[in-house]
């Protein structure tokens, strides 16, 4: 997916008008953040690992059970065919990462996403801001996931599913690949959102957080 979230520096300069101009027409503070990976999923190697052993175990054991195998085959060859499979078993998943998150389940990958969304969110400072106003969309490459989270200040008055559809218009960008111009629907969409919901730009409002996107692909 990584070339489906890849910007062109124009891309990026364009994206951050478009918050430009959400943060002068509302007292939102917007950040843009794509991830790579929201985790390396080292439990699932283990397993997919541990999975492909037993199975070449159980497979050896029951070729031999039936005679079926070309060879004879003592605890010495089965050692060193398990041994093989589990080694295997870790080098999949390294070289194919989206296998990781297959052998995950859903939820699974989900809290850990959340997590590193908020961990995002914390390391960016989107707390640090007069009115509690900032608001963050995540986008996890590895996982297909793309969250939203808005500080005390927003979610007073925006319930999360709200949220979520605005940055519904990414995930469509993505698909369809147009992923800056979903980018930019979602801004506008949340630029309406914090509209509909009383955030107006005042003239005591200040830019408290840096516009730029960032990315972990540059």
């Amino acid at each position: 997916m990584a070339n489906k979230v890849a910007l062109t520096k124009a891309q990026k300069k364009e994206i951050e008008q478009s918050i430009e101009q959400l943060e002068k027409s509302t007292s939102g503070e917007l950040v843009v953040y794509i991830a790579k990976q929201s985790d390396d999923y080292s439990d699932a190697i283990w397993y997919f690992s541990a999975l492909q052993s037993l199975f070449f175990a159980a497979a050896i054991g029951l070729l031999s059970y039936y005679w079926l195998l070309p060879i004879n085959f003592g605890a010495m060859e089965t050692a060193v065919v398990v041994i093989t499979a589990g080694l295997l078993g870790i080098l999949f998943p390294l070289l194919i990462p989206r296998l990781r998150i297959f052998l995950m389940k859903n939820e699974s990958v989900e809290q850990r996403v959340n997590t590193r969304a908020h961990d995002v969110f914390l390391q960016q400072e989107l707390f640090n801001t007069a009115d509690r106003i900032g608001i963050l969309f995540y986008i996890s490459a590895l996982e297909h996931k793309i969250t939203v989270l808005a500080d005390a200040g927003i979610n007073q008055k925006i319930d999360q599913a709200s949220l979520n559809r605005v940055v519904s218009e990414i995930a469509t960008g993505i698909k369809h690949n147009k992923f800056a111009d979903g980018i930019h629907e979602a801004i506008k969409d949340c630029e309406s959102l914090l509209l509909e919901h009383g955030f107006n730009h005042e003239a005591t409002t200040v830019n408290e957080l840096a516009n730029h996107v960032i990315s972990e692909f540059d």
